[in-house]
Parts: C-alpha cells; sequence; structure tokens
C-alpha cells in the first residue's frame, strides 16, 4: 500500500451483510459509521464480503463506507486504492 496507508497501525476488515449492514432497513447504522471513522484515523479499513462491491446494489455501500481495500466475492477478486491487486477466473472442468 502506498503513502495514503503510511503509518497506519492496524488493517481492520469487516463483513458488509449482517455486520456493518442492517438488513431490517438495508442501512448501514449511524453507530458504525461513526466507528469507522474513528478506525480511519489510524487503520486501513478493509471490507471482505462474498458480494461484488462494484456490482449496482452493493457499490452505494462501498461509496458510504470508503474503504481502503475490498475483497469481493470471498477473495475471488482484491481491490486495494482502487487498483486490482488479484483476480481469480474460475474454469469449470469435466
Amino acid at each position: 500500500m502506498t503513502q495514503k496507508c503510511a503509518g497506519k497501525k492496524r488493517i481492520v476488515s469487516f463483513d458488509l451483510d449482517m455486520t456493518l449492514l442492517d438488513h431490517g432497513n438495508w442501512e448501514i447504522p449511524d453507530s458504525a459509521m461513526e466507528a469507522l471513522e474513528r478506525l480511519r484515523k489510524d487503520s486501513v479499513i478493509a471490507i471482505a464480503s462474498g458480494r461484488n462491491m462494484d456490482h449496482e446494489m452493493s457499490s452505494m455501500y462501498k461509496d458510504l463506507i470508503r474503504p481502503d481495500a475490498i475483497i469481493h466475492m470471498n477473495g475471488t477478486r482484491v481491490v486495494a486504492e482502487a487498483r486490482c491487486s488479484m483476480n481469480i477466473l474460475w474454469i469449470r472442468t469435466g
């Protein structure tokens, strides 16, 4: 990671569904957003999700959270600082 993450003490990673996102109202509670802002001061914020966070149903949450890194689709795509670090293509054989 580059200077944006220099001096950060830790990496904190969160799932979106049922962790940050309240499925009762499909919103991220203010308390969670406040905690993220406090952590952002000295931590790298990452989302690790089964979702494709670039999909239209998820991108609004990505924009709201503003993570430094995203682990999409259970690890098949990893993006850090808006650069794709890894893309795994699954090929079915047999």
